[in-house]
């Protein structure tokens, strides 16, 4: 009887498992930039708009808070790096203060592979391997070699 017990959790588990992959992978979004969103890509003397597909990349995962932090914080370096502080800041407050309004633009907010809702959790790697499923069928010109290692060596965590 125990056995039998024992035998039902571990299928209902197993089934669990995979209806939550399956689910995972059919509700994915594909990933989308338009570079800088509402605001210049570049100028005459500098383009940053490299760090705003990448920032739009991570965006699109979503994870932990910590790690849209962690996101945002190397989105405001990139600029730093990729034009002046001045600009760096202004794009870091805009992207600070539209993660605060109540309005959101579609596609945009933290986790937005997976629809609408905000995602605040870590990424199981069941959602990892559905993104880089997902990702791997991605056709942005945006998207260059060097990002794309970076992006799934981030996500694999190699």
């Amino acid at each position: 009887m125990i056995k039998m017990k024992i035998t039902l959790i571990i299928n209902l588990f197993l089934l669990t498992s995979i209806f939550n992959g399956l689910a995972a992978r059919s509700k994915i979004r594909a990933f989308e930039t338009d570079l800088c969103t509402g605001y210049k890509n570049k100028n005459k003397k500098y383009n940053w708009s490299s760090c705003c597909v990448e920032h739009d990349l991570y965006y699109w995962a979503g994870g932990s808070r910590v790690h849209r932090r962690i996101v945002d914080k190397q989105f405001k370096k990139c600029i730093r790096l990729h034009s002046t502080k001045a600009n760096a800041t202004i794009m870091y407050m805009g992207v600070k203060l539209g993660s605060l309004s109540p309005i959101k633009i579609k596609g945009k907010q933290w986790g937005n592979a997976w629809g609408n809702k905000v995602r605040k959790n870590k990424l199981s790697k069941t959602e990892k391997k559905s993104l880089l499923e997902k990702f791997n069928k991605t056709t942005s010109p945006h998207l260059t070699p060097k990002l794309r290692i970076k992006f799934v060596k981030r996500l694999t965590n190699k």
